[in-house]
């Protein structure tokens, strides 16, 4: 809380002329983080004035990956020091199957254990094949997603061998026939 305290402070105000000459001067950063190679973890803590890691912890890691496309020193900065993402949240995202394919296809996909789906209405039965790339799929969440049936079932169970939570609830339309393939899963509780 006081990290987030911080963030939400006023700006102090510019202090007067006269005790400008008596502020310390501050050293530029090394040239090397200038031009946005950032090579080693001194050097990443010598950007530490530059608020992109506090702030980044409290975006959604769809939000972390649109800033990282504004510089390089952001996005070395970022990798370096959030190391994937562990929970994959496309909750009510639109599109959570060809972000799921995005995902699937980079090089985080072997550390994300879960992924909420929750209420992504217009997710295709068809884009759950592409969970079977990340290989520590523990947890999937589909609340609500409305298009998914049967065969939906079938492509996770297969998908996703070592899930061991999985969560359908508002889905009154699955059948014990729909969650007949759950049965494979040996590591589901």
């Amino acid at each position: 809380s006081s990290l987030l305290s911080h963030l939400l402070e006023p700006p102090q105000p510019h202090p007067p002329a006269a005790s400008l000459a008596t502020s310390p001067v501050v050293e530029a950063p090394p040239p090397s983080l200038l031009n946005g190679m950032v090579t080693t973890s001194a050097q990443l803590t010598a950007i530490d004035n530059l608020p992109i890691l506090r702030v980044s912890l409290f975006l959604d890691h769809l939000d972390v990956i649109s800033i990282t496309t504004v510089c390089k020193r952001w996005l070395d900065t970022l990798k370096a020091e959030r190391k994937g993402y562990v929970n994959l949240n496309l909750e009510g995202k639109r599109k959570a199957g060809e972000l799921i394919e995005k995902f699937a296809g980079g090089e985080d996909a072997a550390e994300v254990r879960h992924i909420s789906l929750r209420f992504c209405g217009e997710l295709e039965e068809t884009k759950l094949g592409a969970l079977a790339k990340f290989k520590n799929l523990r947890g999937v969440n589909l609340d609500y997603c409305q298009k998914i049936r049967e065969s939906g079932i079938e492509i996770l169970a297969s998908a996703a061998p070592s899930l061991e939570h999985l969560s359908l609830f508002w889905m009154p339309w699955l059948t014990g026939k729909a969650i007949k393939p759950l049965h494979s899963l040996k590591s589901l509780r």
